[in-house]
């Protein structure tokens, strides 16, 4: 990301897969060897990234030096309230996850919108004629992999939800206020979780990850709070 290398940081890409929450996690083990235990590193993980983030750092405590996550969920994952949310917008891609191959996969531009966009002043109610016009759908959908349903179903279905070790190292929150899934995570924040610093956008959204203009700003704020900037 642009913005973590103008501030003197070298991203690294993680590549998330697996079957379950535990196979994500000992892939993310396997890619974080690489990475320099003197080096000052940061974890930047969007959207569910947080919960395989959380088990894999568990496991390697004193690698990372601050966590800044990006619309994810408290260390409980997906809220009731968030679930009920994602269900009146998403239902179908959920649903079809049950068949084979069982992955939850976005398939149409109204899908995109309603779980990147729908919420924001900026990105108003949009017609399906809109929506083939704007470029920025086809491409998410071009760009969004399939989700296997089981760590899905771990993320947030009531009776499924796992709860992920707390890290141990400060943990700051951007969270989108209309953010469909994770606006809850600021309740969250005050009943053991392990997030120390919450930065709420206003009239944002789960696209916030698309913008680096306005994340950017975010994000010089919680390095600051994590003590990381020069």
């Amino acid at each position: 990301m642009a913005i973590m290398e103008s501030h003197g940081f070298t991203p690294v890409p993680i590549v998330f897969m697996g079957k379950s929450f535990e196979d994500i996690r000992d892939g993310i083990m396997v890619q974080l060897a690489a990475i320099p235990h003197d080096a000052t590193v940061v974890s930047l993980p969007f959207s569910t990234g947080s919960q395989p983030e959380r088990m894999a750092l568990a496991e390697i405590p004193g690698l990372v030096d601050g966590t800044i996550q990006i619309a994810c969920p408290s260390r409980w994952g997906m809220s009731v309230a968030g679930f009920s949310r994602a269900m009146t917008r998403v239902l179908g891609p959920f649903a079809g996850g049950f068949a084979p191959p069982f992955e939850v996969a976005l398939s149409t531009k109204r899908h995109a919108y309603d779980v990147f966009y729908r919420g924001s002043r900026f990105f108003p109610e949009f017609t399906d004629d809109m929506l083939d016009i704007d470029p920025v759908f086809e491409q998410i959908i071009a760009d969004a992999h399939p989700q296997a349903l089981w760590p899905c179903l771990q993320l947030g279905t009531p009776g499924f939800r796992k709860t992920c070790p707390a890290t141990p190292h400060k943990r700051v929150a951007v969270v989108p206020e209309q953010d469909l899934f994770f606006r809850d995570v600021v309740a969250d924040r005050h009943r053991g979780g392990d997030i120390d610093h919450v930065i709420t956008l206003r009239d944002s959204t789960h696209g916030i990850i698309f913008d680096e203009s306005w994340l950017g700003g975010a994000i010089h704020q919680a390095l600051e709070h994590l003590e990381l900037l020069d």
